[in-house]
């Protein structure tokens, strides 16, 4: 089989008609992608991976998946909003940022996450991906970054 010829945004194979799309480069923020899993580790009841945020109830405590860390140390403010049933003590959560779209729509946390730390779609959705365990995080932060972020930097 001959190599892939580039077609627009996805790469055509020959005569088989088995089309897979060219991913758009990662351009990862390293540094932020390590101090977040450093934090995360750290401080492991600061940390949900399965809710893009949570707070308990009476909101005295905060938990974020790493998606949800990334966009509130970019200094963004969440909508949140009340569980229809509280899991696991978490009784609030949100899904958005407070900034809105050019139609007024608040924007989605993994969206606004992915810019913040330069990623691809793939990349941003096997990280942000709500069954991750710490050790899942960080074999992908060094699959996509190329660093462990269990090492310390030279």
């Amino acid at each position: 089989m001959s190599e892939p010829e580039p077609f627009g945004e996805v790469e055509c194979y020959d005569d088989d008609w088995d089309y897979v799309p060219t991913p758009e480069p990662s351009d990862p923020d390293t540094a932020e992608l390590v101090a977040i899993y450093r934090y995360i580790k750290a401080h492991p009841k600061e940390w949900e991976q399965r809710l893009f945020a949570a707070r308990s109830e009476h909101g005295c405590r905060t938990a974020y998946c790493l998606a949800g860390h990334a966009v509130v140390r970019a200094g963004y403010k969440l909508v949140w909003e009340p569980r229809f049933t509280p899991m696991d003590g978490w009784y609030d959560s949100s899904w958005f940022v407070a900034d809105t779209d050019t139609y007024g729509q608040n924007l989605q946390i993994a969206h606004v996450a992915r810019k913040v730390l330069g990623l691809n779609p793939t990349d941003a959705d096997k990280l942000f991906c709500a069954t991750n365990t710490l050790d899942d995080l960080r074999r992908i932060i060094t699959e996509v970054t190329g660093t462990d972020p269990e090492e310390e930097a030279t």
